[in-house]
């Protein structure tokens, strides 16, 4: 059985590796994702009988300006774009600051998440006997496990949707409610099988395929019990879905990888003897 290293010392690791991941993950989606979701909106707001919040303030301040458009002129007209301007810029500032600030709290809560499971579930040694490159795969094997955990197998059933769908308020609870039953059975699939490589002795075969076969049920328990079907019917095109989607895989799988990586590379680099870290 691998041994196991302190817990707080590897949670403080989770908890860097997350601030690191996470604020990652908010580029992307502000460089990537933001834009697909900025776009759809201009459909939604165009087609929508209210209007925004942004809208709403904006409409607030030109009626007071309104008054005086007829004495004013074009000095007016171009004051009142330009602090349109302003305020629009500020809302998506701020917009974007939470967005980042948000992604570094969910990478710190991934991060003591993978530092608890490789705690209790380790893959390999953590006293730095392994070689860099074992610690680079198993790095990869548990970021493509996260992300197929919380993002890919979940996104099966419920693929990332951009705003639009006519049905998107009503359908939301049960949404949740499958993606979170999808990811709990995923979760408990994928840690009875790590527990098994970790706790069982070489040339075990059986216990590989005991693994493999709960695994395989946990995956397909959520879409046996039937996922949400979802209207098409939305006001977004569906080329900027499709590219949306594909952008969110992307993103995702970036995260957990960059997560997993900082994870076991500091995990390793902690774990090594003073001598050794000058070839590590």
């Amino acid at each position: 059985m691998p041994l196991r290293s302190n817990l707080a010392e590897v949670t403080w690791i989770g908890i860097l590796s997350g601030i690191v991941s996470g604020f990652f993950l908010g580029i992307l989606i502000f460089l990537l994702n933001s834009p697909f979701i900025l776009e759809a909106e201009k459909f939604e707001t165009q087609t929508s009988p209210l209007k925004t919040h942004v809208d709403a303030d904006l409409n607030v301040h030109g009626q007071s300006q309104h008054t005086h458009s007829h004495t004013n002129g074009p000095h007016t007209s171009n004051t009142l774009d330009k602090f349109k301007l302003q305020d629009e810029a500020y809302i998506l500032s701020k917009r974007n600051l939470w967005t980042i600030f948000g992604s570094i709290l969910l990478g710190i809560g991934f991060g003591i998440l993978c530092a608890l499971w490789t705690h209790f579930l380790p893959p390999f040694s953590v006293e730095g006997k392994e070689s860099l490159l074992k610690v680079l795969l198993n790095s990869i094997l548990f970021a493509v496990s996260g992300f197929l955990i919380f993002f890919g197998i979940p996104a099966m059933g419920l693929p990332p949707e951009l705003p639009g769908r006519l049905a998107g308020e009503a359908d939301y609870g049960a949404r949740q409610t499958w993606w979170y039953f999808c990811v709990l059975s995923c979760s408990c699939g994928f840690a009875f099988f790590s527990g098994l490589l970790a706790y069982s002795k070489r040339g075990e075969v059986w216990k590989w395929g005991l693994g493999l076969a709960v695994l395989f049920a946990s995956i397909s328990l959520p879409f046996l019990s039937g996922a949400p079907i979802l209207s098409e019917e939305s006001i977004t095109p569906l080329d900027l879905r499709s590219k949306f989607e594909t952008i969110s895989w992307i993103v995702n799988f970036l995260f957990w990888l960059v997560l997993s990586l900082c994870f076991f590379l500091l995990q390793r680099k902690r774990s090594l003897p003073i001598s050794d870290l000058g070839r590590a």
